[in-house]
Formats: structure tokens, sequence, C-alpha cells
């Protein structure tokens, strides 16, 4: 499969306008290449994106569902998801996410839905698992003492979750399964200590070979 390499900068075209004696189609916000980012990420090729620190969270925060909607994850609250059917053009909250505070979004292969969250209806953070959205599966209910805050798929059933210690403290771990969450394995344990406000470990740092 082909690897797609792009890149995302401000370079100032928001502020190319007719006004300041420029032709008109010089003037794109960078809402604009967002849209049309959006609209290649529907792609399953992977992908390498330069940019800068400023916007990584928001192209982090574009996903697609199986059926081609757009989804923008919002950083705070409940209902914090927004899916836009037409590219953009029109958005509402995704009440399939209502019940949770989602940090990220990932469909497998299967249609599967996994969300790293809150769950408001029963209390509790973690990574869930859903095909329907009305029957939602806790992933990381046998990581004993973490909740997971953020992961990455490495195959079906296969995770690298990152958790922190509950009651919170700054401890936190980086945990993996390939059984569904049946059994999750510390494999941070020989890793120097790291805590919650030093930005050191992120699962999209991590890279897992064939």
């Amino acid at each position: 499969m082909i690897t797609i390499v792009t890149a995302f900068f401000d370079i100032g075209r928001g502020e190319w306008t007719p006004e300041k004696g420029l032709p008109h189609y010089l003037h794109r916000t960078n809402e604009t290449y967002l849209d049309r980012f959006a609209i290649m990420a529907e792609l399953d090729n992977p992908m390498v994106i330069y940019t800068s620190k400023e916007f990584v969270d928001e192209i982090k925060s574009i996903k697609h569902d199986p059926d081609g909607n757009l989804l923008m994850i919002y950083s705070n609250g409940p209902s914090n998801v927004f899916i836009s059917k037409d590219y953009g053009l029109n958005w509402s909250i995704d009440i399939r996410y209502a019940q949770f505070s989602v940090n990220n979004i990932e469909f497998e292969k299967d249609g599967r839905c996994l969300i790293s969250g809150y769950d408001n209806l029963h209390h509790i953070k973690g990574l869930f698992a859903s095909y329907d959205f009305t029957n939602f599966v806790n992933l990381s209910s046998k990581i004993e003492n973490f909740v997971i805050s953020k992961f990455t798929v490495i195959d079906a059933g296969k995770y690298i979750g990152f958790a922190r210690r509950i009651p919170y403290k700054n401890e936190q771990g980086i945990f993996y399964t390939e059984d569904d969450g049946a059994n999750w394995k510390d494999i941070s344990y020989n890793l120097p200590d790291f805590y919650s406000n030093e930005k050191i470990y992120d699962v999209s740092d991590i890279l897992v070979d064939d």
C-alpha cells in the first residue's frame, strides 16, 4: 500500500486578501486546508504528516466513520463529538457518543468502534468498544488501579494503552493486550519513572514491528 506524505503549516495565506491588493484565489485560511485534509483522511493509506505543534491536536481530532461521515472531536465535556454528512458544510452533535466525554475514536475493519474517554452514565474512564452504539464493553476493566487515557491499535484485539493510576496520582503506565482486553501486560515496568506533568511518553510514539 502506498504511504502518503504531506505537510500542514501556516504560511500566512489567511492574510492574503484582495483588500491587500492580492488576487482572491490566493486567500486560503487554515480551516480551508483542514477541510480538504478531512476529505483526504478518508483514505485507508498510511500517512506521514509534517506539521507544527499548534495543529497536531486538530489534525488528530479529524476522523471518519465507516459510512464516510466526517467526525470532529472537541477537547472537553460530554457530547463532544460532532458529525458532518456533507464534508463540513453542516455539523450536529453525534448522538452515538452522547454518554461519553471522548478523547479518541478509532474504527476497526469489521466496523467496531473503539472509544477512549469517560463514560458519564457509569462514571468510569477507560477504553470501550461497540458495534451498535447501544451496548458498550469496557476493554480496559482488567487493568487494576489504572485507567486508559490514550490508546493505539496494533491489530484486531491488540492494543497499547497509556494509563494513569487511580486514585489519581502522578504515576502512569503503558499496557499491552493481544486478546481484546481479557489480559493486559504492563510494558513500562523497566522504563524510568514518568509523571503526568512530564510529556515524555505517548502511545502514538510507540512503533511496533511485524
